[in-house]
């Protein structure tokens, strides 16, 4: 969850600029607007939620991933 956030989310914050432009936003175009407004921290601006965000969401996964793994193996009759 953090390492993803900490590597994607510049990409995530173009992406993010580019659908929510009213014109026709290019890549350069979004980066240049970031590091205008923003500077250089501006690529990571909202990853503190996006990390507090990762940690249930994930937990999330693994819980019902185990779960359905203990069932199907009970259901089959199949060990680890």
């Amino acid at each position: 969850g953090v390492g993803y956030w900490t590597f994607s989310l510049p990409a995530d914050t173009i992406k993010s600029m580019q659908q929510a432009s009213t014109e026709n936003l290019s890549m350069a175009g979004a980066v240049k607007q970031v590091m205008t407004e923003s500077g250089p921290l501006g690529f990571w601006r909202g990853f503190t939620p996006a990390v507090l965000r990762a940690f249930p969401a994930n937990g999330s996964t693994f819980l019902v991933a185990t779960a359905v793994r203990n069932f199907l193996n009970a259901r089959f009759n199949k060990d680890d």
